[in-house]
């Protein structure tokens, strides 16, 4: 009975791989890329995992004064800040926070901070970190940050993970391209 539960979970996992390897491989699938409100759709985010933050024991603070609008696939960003949520959600301990906010703005992009005060990824994992299939966690097939990456590269933006100034966590840096006249053209 052991021996079969192990096998349906394992079937399971890779089922799972198998469709999170086919949204990353999947160049033909269209982006609705449209004038999105950045504030307001990092807050639904949020707003939506308040309760497995609040249980967890997690703090998460969005520090964006200012709305931006940016021209992005409101599913597909959704997809890449659940990654980050998520990711830092399995790696933080109680009482840790998770900051999002803007850095900089300029005419073509936002940049957008997705920051946490956890451990600090080592040197030699950080240049591995948005390879397909690599992982820290032998529970986690390692997907979920390339398919990151390959969504925002596919928005025309670009994300990378940075050693943060005072050695303190994780912060992620998203270059999200910023709605103007021109994009709507």
């Amino acid at each position: 009975k052991n021996y079969v539960e192990r096998c349906i979970n394992e079937i399971s996992r890779l089922s799972d791989f198998l469709m999170k390897m086919r949204e990353v491989s999947d160049e033909n699938r269209l982006l609705d890329i449209k004038p999105i409100y950045l504030k307001k759709m990092i807050d639904s985010v949020l707003l939506r995992s308040k309760d497995i933050l609040m249980k967890k024991g997690l703090v998460c603070e969005s520090e964006i004064e200012k709305d931006v609008m940016v021209s992005i696939d409101e599913g597909a960003f959704y997809q890449i800040l659940l990654n980050l949520l998520n990711n830092s959600l399995r790696l933080l301990s109680p009482g840790k926070k998770i900051r999002i906010y803007i850095q900089d703005i300029d005419e073509y992009y936002v940049k957008l901070i997705f920051r946490n005060d956890g451990e600090p990824i080592p040197e030699d994992i950080i240049e591995r970190i948005f390879l397909p299939l690599f992982s820290t966690n032998s529970k986690q097939i390692g997907v979920g940050l390339p398919i990151s990456l390959k969504l925002m590269t596919r928005m025309g933006g670009t994300m990378r993970v940075v050693q943060p100034e005072d050695g303190i966590g994780v912060k992620f840096v998203l270059f999200i391209p910023r709605y103007t006249e021109h994009s709507a053209a």
